[in-house]
C-alpha cells in the first residue's frame, strides 16, 4: 500500500476545518443540557467541535402535516416546531 502526503495533508486539512451542525428532534426537556453534553462528548471521543443550531420541540402538528402530507410549515405556519425551523434556518 503506498502513501500519499499531499492527500495526507488535505485529509488533514480538510478534518481540522470540518464543523458539523447538531439539529435535536422531538425535545421534550432543556435542550441546551444535552446539547452541551453531546458537544463535550463528539470534542472528547471524536475530536469534532460540533455548533448546536437548535432544537426542534415534540409537536403534534408535525404528525399531523405527516398524516395530511403536507409540509409542516406550509399546513402549520405558526407551529412552534415551524417556528423552531425558522429560528434555525436563521442561524446559517
Amino acid at each position: 500500500m503506498r502513501i500519499d502526503p499531499l492527500a495526507g495533508r488535505q485529509l488533514r486539512t480538510l478534518c481540522s476545518t470540518f464543523r458539523p451542525w447538531l439539529v435535536l428532534n422531538m425535545c421534550r426537556s432543556n435542550s441546551d443540557e444535552l446539547a452541551a453534553s453531546l458537544q463535550a462528548i463528539s470534542r472528547r471521543f471524536l475530536s469534532v467541535n460540533v455548533g448546536f443550531l437548535g432544537a426542534i420541540v415534540l409537536d403534534a402538528a408535525v404528525r399531523r402535516s405527516i398524516l395530511e402530507t403536507t409540509p409542516l410549515t406550509v399546513k402549520y405556519p405558526f407551529a412552534e416546531a415551524t417556528m423552531n425551523l425558522r429560528a434555525m434556518a436563521g442561524r446559517l
